[in-house]
């Protein structure tokens, strides 16, 4: 229980955040706005995809193991993914 309160408040966190950031950059920039926003959904559902995954590593206890070696991978992923989703955002997003 004490992991799903943790994890909602990271979402709720990330996301207020990149709204706040938004807002600051929204003056000056309505493209830079757009991408924030873009980038800190996959913040959130990065948070909430490693909580998951680690729920069933817990229940699992063969997988903690497994996921203590793939933990690198899964930063270096982490990094990858929200790099991807900046660079998709910024290429994409149309003004209106």
């Amino acid at each position: 229980m004490l992991g799903i309160v943790f994890t909602l408040g990271m979402v709720l966190t990330d996301t207020l955040n990149g709204w706040w950031v938004a807002r600051l950059v929204a003056g000056a920039d309505r493209r830079a706005a757009l991408v924030s926003r873009c980038v800190s959904v996959a913040i959130a559902f990065l948070c909430l995809a490693l909580a998951a995954g680690r729920r069933r590593e817990v229940r699992a206890a063969a997988l903690e193991e497994q996921a203590a070696a793939f933990g690198p991978v899964l930063s270096v992923g982490s990094i990858l993914l929200i790099s991807a989703v900046y660079a998709l955002a910024s290429r994409f997003t149309v003004l209106r």
